[in-house]
């Protein structure tokens, strides 16, 4: 039952959000709803991180994924103009100042460590990988990831820009499913992944904030 729950949110968080996005929910019950459906499918597999590495190797790993997807991020910028200004949906959602910080400082801080512990934490688990096969296992934590971020990039962006920017987002979510299938530990995952989102966190507020 609890292998089912974790499968089924894997698969239905994507068309879950999208439906809250299209009813043009704020963005903080849109995270937060994601997050407890992560939170909870990952206790039910009573998914871990693993235990944690050196804590310099893992700064030195997330301050290489900032830098890295922020550079990606000012290219991709030279090359599609709605990268260069607000994005009028987020608005509506709720991400203006001054209380845009808050989601802010509250997703860099937690969406990382959240999502790792689900995606990887969970489906490369044994208890999971056992009920499910390794192969089953490793495709759901790697390919699963991106519909929910597709829905938030097609809300955002439209169909075409939002296909395109999904494939970086698969491309980090194969790397991290990648470091946790060697290492057999998430954080090395978490780590880059909490670079990479405080870049993101970085370029709204350089670039995108209204």
């Amino acid at each position: 039952m609890a292998a089912a729950a974790a499968v089924a949110w894997a698969l239905g968080s994507g068309p879950f959000v999208a439906w809250l996005l299209h009813l043009a929910a704020p963005a903080w019950s849109v995270m937060l709803s994601y997050h407890a459906g992560c939170w909870l499918a990952s206790g039910a597999v009573s998914a871990r991180l693993g235990p944690r590495p050196a804590w310099r190797g893992l700064a030195a790993l997330g301050f290489l994924s900032t830098v890295a997807t922020l550079a990606a991020f000012a290219v991709a910028r030279a090359w599609v103009p709605a990268l260069r200004h607000p994005v009028p949906s987020w608005e509506r959602w709720g991400m203006r100042p001054p209380a845009d910080a808050l989601l802010l400082l509250y997703y860099a801080a937690a969406n990382p460590w959240i999502e790792e512990r689900f995606w990887r934490g969970a489906f490369l688990g044994e208890r999971l990988r056992r009920r499910l096969g390794s192969t089953a296992a490793w495709l759901l934590a790697a390919a699963a990831f991106v519909p929910f971020h597709f829905a938030v990039l097609d809300a955002s962006f439209g169909h075409r820009l939002a296909i395109g920017l999904t494939a970086p987002i698969l491309g980090a979510s194969v790397m991290w499913t990648g470091f946790c299938w060697r290492t057999g530990n998430a954080w090395w995952g978490a780590a880059s992944h909490a670079g990479t989102d405080l870049a993101l966190c970085l370029a709204y507020v350089l670039w995108l904030r209204p």
